[in-house]
């Protein structure tokens, strides 16, 4: 009777943990939304009308739904753009605790450099050129930039990238959370012949 007792509260503890990390996972991303919407200029009681759960899941077309009126953007600094895609981003350092165990080097052994992104590599392939824009951060350029899918973590999964920060803590901790679209762009026309 004990042991029954005992593995339902180790079941009831298990489950309870879980809905926290959800609860947790889902307002870490409705508040990176709110900050992104805020930053952009949208008042806060349209927040309610946007739904968080457009980050949280994978779009089902090459390119996202565009109102009427506005084209698809094809191409990006002379590249084709493969795909689009709303993730969430976060942001890592060059120090030995942002890269353990494996020291600040990229998936590849290289040392990391900036414009490197860490990915999950069933999302964006290794290897691709990005081009990342939406984020709100003093350090990266603003309006985006290009980067290398060259890196992917344990934490990296599903339509989550995270940017390295060739700066301190200070910096990394104050990117935060935030939503960004990531184009996936192909190889430009002039290498291809």
């Amino acid at each position: 009777m004990i042991g029954q007792v005992a593995k339902r509260s180790m079941a009831w503890v298990r489950q309870s943990t879980r809905r926290a990390q959800r609860g947790a996972a889902a307002l870490a991303l409705a508040l990176a939304a709110a900050g992104s919407a805020i930053a952009h200029g949208h008042k806060p009681g349209a927040l309610m009308a946007a739904p968080v759960t457009t980050w949280t899941r994978a779009p089902r077309t090459v390119v996202s739904p565009h109102p009427t009126g506005i084209q698809p953007v094809k191409s990006m600094d002379g590249r084709p753009v493969l795909r689009v895609l709303h993730v969430v981003a976060t942001a890592y350092g060059p120090t030995d605790a942002a890269n353990y165990p494996y020291a600040p080097v990229d998936a590849y052994g290289q040392p990391l450099q900036p414009g490197m992104v860490a990915v999950d590599p069933s999302v964006i392939p290794l290897r691709s050129t990005l081009y990342v824009q939406g984020y709100h951060d003093r350090v990266l350029p603003s309006g985006g930039f290009v980067g290398r899918a060259m890196d992917t973590g344990g934490a990296i999964v599903g339509h989550r990238i995270d940017i390295f920060l060739n700066h301190g803590r200070a910096a990394v901790s104050q990117f935060g959370i935030e939503p960004v679209t990531v184009y996936v762009l192909g190889v430009r026309a002039s290498a291809v012949s």
